[in-house]
Order: structure tokens, then sequence, then C-alpha cells
């Protein structure tokens, strides 16, 4: 048994850190202790308490004093109660509810599920509308800062070479109602995936002829190249890229994946540059070619024009343009080593005089070789100086004209009949005399005359025999006439006066008079008519008159006879000026049905298979392109996207006879 110390003890230590209350009772009372922020207890009677009620609010009925009490929710618009469950019912405020849907607001106490915005359950937004001009997908920023709003594609996976980002689709139904025919599209990709070398690519494709898709306009990023993008612009040899202002190009070079052709359009009739200098290099052989080629159906040709405009008044002995023509020496130095300049030598109205100098290198200096200059004083004068220097040789092929009569042979002999008042000509010491009988008062007592000849000879000769003087008659050297027949004359050359055509074989080529030849025939020197004749064609169909040029060798078609035609792509296609590429490139009219066999007229007169498509007919009026396939038109193609080329002209009012001779430009109705 513990002594009352020890109880004492054990109870102060008990409620030396924490205090137990022990054999505690239940009771009603509201008291409680409460504890200082100095760890005093007292007493406080405010604190606790009971429930005194429970009030039903806005939308519940129930609730009471004491005691359990009860809260019903109340079934409303839009609210369903039942024993185990409280459910929201839209249908009781949306009106057209149907499945996948998409709910806007209705003013601020309904709902409406809207027909035209639906989400398929997969990710996929569908807005539709029949009105024009919409649907409308509209982003606003009404923020005053110069951030703009951002449309984001976001592929969040570990991306690859190739892998696509985000794609814009343009579809349509086709003129055969086929839907979801896509007609354009923009594609972002990953051009490169590396990390450090990321590298992006964006296409804007569209439908071409055939309904696939084609790029139109790709750029990409490269990923070797800090700063550079690459653009491409087009699709295939025989796209069109317009440009309506001006381009500018900072990198300083154009590449062409092969020939490059500039066309000017639109009215326009030259190709300007504003350049110091405009450089053509190449590394091939006889290259590099600048070319000017003048299609028109004229006698005209091109013009290459150096102009001075000082901007002011000129002066005389003012340089107008220069063609150097320059190489390395041996130490590889530049050299000009020849030149062709034009000069101004007087620049007075009305008496305007100019110079052009052909200039050669001699001793590295160039020296004037020829100089036409017109006289600024005399009317109808030019001067021409040709060669420099005492020592230099000037050489003429041909013979040397003085005004219109011919003075000097290649020989170097007089060629001018009729001299004169000759005094003197030194020593003939060769040549053949041609002119009248020599006086034999003025031949030598040496030199046989024809008397004494006569004396000699009339004796000995039968002046009526024609003397034979080779010992075999079938081939003699006979002087005779009347002579009725000879026999074959197997060799021999003929030098009599010329043989008549009436005494030719029928097969051998005339040089006067009409003759048609059969066959193919080569000339290796070439032709050089004095004129080439046309003749117009006949009624039936592909008939083509003489003069008509005929292309063979090209592709091999099954083609329709008096129906026109483009080389496109190595194949004959019939024209169609609804479309560009059916209507730029080479054209022509088949003459039969195989293009290898027949051939293909590319300029002539020609009957066409067809009857003008429109507009009305007259002699020597422009014939078109039209836009039925294969036919020709009157009146020139006015539709946007149409192309408008001059085919030739019209010979003979309705009978679909024309002069074939295509323009070479076209021009594409925007």
């Amino acid at each position: 048994m513990k002594w009352i110390g020890q109880h004492i003890v054990d109870f102060i230590a008990r409620f030396r850190s924490d205090v137990y209350l022990e054999g505690l009772a239940t009771t009603t009372e509201a008291n409680v202790l409460v504890v200082d922020s100095t760890g005093k207890v007292s007493k406080n009677t405010s604190v606790g308490g009971d429930i005194t009620s429970v009030v039903a609010g806005a939308g519940m009925t129930g609730g009471g004093l004491t005691g359990d009490v009860t809260l019903n929710v109340i079934a409303g618009t839009g609210i369903d109660v039942a024993a185990d469950a409280v459910s929201v019912d839209v249908s009781d405020f949306m009106t057209n509810g149907d499945n996948n849907r998409i709910l806007t607001a209705t003013g601020t106490d309904a709902i409406n599920a809207e027909a035209s915005f639906t989400y398929d359950g997969a990710g996929g937004l569908d807005l539709t509308s029949a009105t024009s001009a919409k649907p409308v997908f509209t982003i606003s920023n009404t923020n005053t800062d110069a951030v703009a709003p951002e449309f984001i594609f976001n592929k969040d996976i570990v991306g690859t070479n190739g892998d696509y980002l985000g794609k814009v689709k343009f579809l349509g139904r086709d003129a055969s109602d086929n839907t979801s025919q896509t007609f354009a599209q923009i594609l972002a990709q990953i051009g490169d995936a590396a990390h450090g070398n990321e590298a992006g690519l964006l296409s804007l494709s569209v439908a071409q002829y055939d309904g696939s898709l084609v790029n139109g306009l790709s750029i990409s990023g490269t990923s070797d190249t800090d700063g550079d993008v690459n653009t491409v612009l087009g699709h295939g040899g025989t796209s069109l890229c317009e440009v309506a202002g001006n381009m500018l190009v900072t990198g300083g070079t154009l590449t062409s994946g092969g020939n490059w052709d500039i066309a000017v359009g639109g009215g326009g009739t030259a190709i300007n540059l504003a350049a110091e200098s405009v450089n053509v290099t190449s590394t091939g052989a006889l290259a590099p070619i600048m070319s000017l080629k003048s299609t028109s159906n004229n006698v005209y040709g091109g013009y290459l024009i150096l102009q001075k405009d000082r901007g002011a008044v000129p002066a005389d002995n003012d340089a107008i343009g220069t063609v150097w023509f320059q190489a390395e020496d041996s130490g590889q130095a530049l050299t000009t080593y020849g030149s062709i300049e034009g000069t101004i030598i007087e620049t007075d109205h009305g008496d305007e005089a100019g110079q052009i100098a052909i200039k050669v290198a001699n001793d590295g200096v160039l020296r004037n070789g020829i100089t036409v200059k017109g006289d600024k004083g005399t009317a109808t004068e030019v001067d021409v100086d040709i060669a420099n220097g005492a020592a230099s040789t000037t050489t003429i092929a041909g013979t040397l004209t003085m005004g219109s009569t011919a003075a000097l042979t290649n020989a170097g002999l007089v060629a001018v009949a009729n001299q004169s008042n000759i005094t003197g000509v030194g020593t003939i010491s060769s040549g053949v005399w041609e002119g009248t009988t020599i006086k034999t008062a003025y031949i030598g007592d040496d030199q046989v005359t024809e008397d004494k000849l006569a004396n000699t000879l009339l004796a000995e000769i039968d002046a009526n025999t024609a003397k034979v003087t080779n010992s075999d008659q079938s081939k003699a050297d006979i002087n005779a006439l009347d002579i009725t027949e000879v026999g074959t004359i197997d060799s021999g050359v003929w030098q009599g006066t010329a043989i008549a055509s009436a005494y030719l074989d029928a097969d051998t080529a005339h040089l006067s008079g009409a003759q048609s030849f059969t066959g193919a025939k080569t000339f290796s020197a070439g032709i050089i008519p004095s004129f080439v004749k046309h003749s117009i064609s006949g009624n039936g169909t592909a008939d083509y008159g003489p003069g008509a040029e005929i292309l063979f060798g090209i592709s091999a078609e099954t083609t329709t006879a008096g129906a026109i035609y483009v080389l496109r792509s190595g194949t004959w296609t019939l024209m169609d000026a609804d479309f560009p590429n059916r209507c730029r490139q080479l054209a022509a009219v088949a003459v039969g049905t195989d293009s290898a066999v027949d051939g293909m007229l590319i300029r002539g007169c020609v009957t066409l298979a067809s009857v003008y498509t429109a507009g009305t007919d007259a002699e020597g009026i422009r014939v078109f392109a039209s836009t039925t396939a294969g036919e020709a038109t009157l009146t020139a193609p006015s539709a946007t996207g149409d192309t408008v080329r001059v085919l030739g002209y019209s010979l003979n009012a309705g009978d679909k006879k024309m002069f074939f001779n295509p323009d070479s430009t076209h021009v594409e109705i925007a």
C-alpha cells in the first residue's frame, strides 16, 4: 500500500505536461474549457451549442427546429427528382436536341442544339451552312498590344522526318456530282526532326487536270544552312507563274531546271533591265549563245539596239555603243582582241552623221581595220577606210566593182571593158587575144600569116572532106555537119550548145518551167527560192495546198483528219482554249489518221474538219483556237481562264479553208 506522499508525487507528475480527465460523464452543460495563449485553462460559455433550426432554401421543402429534419428538392423545369437521385433534364429548356450537336445559349435561360455544328465524339467538329458566304470561322483579339491571336496545329509526339503537322483541305463536288473531291490543300510537315537542325516544310497544292493534287507552292527550311529557306513555284515544265507587280530578288541568283522562257503578256512588248551589266556565262562548248529570233509573218526582222541617252544634249564624238571581243592572253590577263564601235560624228539636227569602226588588236593595241563614216557636209556620201598602216594588205575574194562596173577580177586582172586611150601596157607575156583581127601590118615577119598558110595547105587538103585523126572511126575526132545518126555514145564529155529540154528524159530535173517531182529529193547545200508559192486547198477534209509544210517523225498517234492538235509533252493532243496547257504548244492540223505516217501540217493552206464554232466568216479575218476541242473559231474566247491564240486567217467563207500559221504567243484571260 502506497503512502499518501507517494500518491501526491504521482499526481503532480501526471499534470506536469499533460492533463487527463478520467471517468467523465455525458452532460447537457454548455460550458467548455479553453486554453489561452499562455496555457491557462479557463471556462467559456459561448463556444458550444446545438443547431437550433434547419430552414429549406429556394427550390427545396422541409426543415425543422428539433430532432431529425428532412430537406426535399422541388422538381421543376429541367430538374427531375427521384427517390434516390436528382437529375437535370435539359430538354425542358433546349430546342433541336440530337446526338453530337453543339449547345449554344439562346437568351439568358434557354439552350439550342445547333444542327449545323456537331461533334462526332472522335475529335471531329463539323460546321455547315446553306447560306451564301457561310459558315464563317473568326478568331478575334481585342487586346491593344501588337500580339495577334493564334491558330495552332500541334502534333504532340516524338517527330520523324515527313510527319504531317497540320492540313487544311478545300473540298467540293465536280461536274459529275462526285463528292469529297479535293481541289486544293495546305499541308505542313516536318522536314528534318533532328534536334538543333529542325526544318519545316509547307506546301500549297491544287488539283491538276486529272484531279490529282500537285504542289503549286512549296516552302522548305534547310537543315544544313542556317537562314536559308527554299521556295518552289509551279509544277511541270509548262506551268505559268504570274507576278502582277514587282519581284525583288535579294539573293542574286535565279536558277532554272531547264530552258528559261520569258514571255511578255498582258499587252506588254518589252523586258526592261536596270543594271550596270548583264553577264551570261557557260562552261559548254560553243556557248553561251544569245539569239534574237523574229517569228512575225512579215518582211521585218529583229533589232539589237545600243542606245546612248545622256539625259542632256549629246556632243560630237560621243561613243554610242561598243561590242567587245575579249579573252585571256598567255599570261591569263583579260585582253580585248576586237571591237565594233559606234560613234557620233555630227549631232546637228538634220545633218546627223555617225561612224562604225571595226577594230582588232595589233601589238596589244586596238587599231581600226574598217571605218565607215558618214560625211557631215555632203548628202549621200559615206566614206570607208580599210586596213591600218602602209604595210597592211587588203584581200578581195571576188571582183572589185567601181560604181556599178566590175573593175578588177580576183586574179588581179582589169575586168572593165572598152578602156579607151590606153597608150601603153608594157609587155603582155601570156593570155588569149579575143579582140578584133590583128591586121597583118601589126604581125611580126617571123609569124605565119593567113596568106602564107593558105598557099601551103590548100594544095594538100580537100575543104569538103572531114579529116579523121583517129584510126577507130567509132570514136573519131570528127568536125562535120548534118550527122543524122551516131549510135550509142557510151563515154565522153559534151561540149556543144545546151541540150534542149525536149531531148531530155522525162525524169530529168529542168532548171526552167514547171515540173512535178515524185519521191524525196535531198539538196545537201540547201534551197534558196525566190519565193514559196502557197495555193488554196481543196474542198475535202484535211486537203492542203501546194507550199504546205508537213512535220514528220514526232510521236505516233491516231488522229482525226482536219482536227487541230498541239504537241503536249511529246503527244499530239486536241487543242482546247479552255485549258492553257492544251493551247500554247506547237500547233498542227492532222492531214490523216496517223501522225507518224501522214504527218502533221504546221503551216500552209488547209481545209478543216469542222466549220468555225462562232463568228461571221469572211476572207482574210483572223481564226482563233476554240474552246471546242480540236476546232477553230472566228470569235476570240473571252471567259475567265480561256486562252486566246491566233491560228491563222480564213481563206474561203463557209468552206472551212484557212491559211494555218499559228502565232507563237498566247494570252490567258484572268
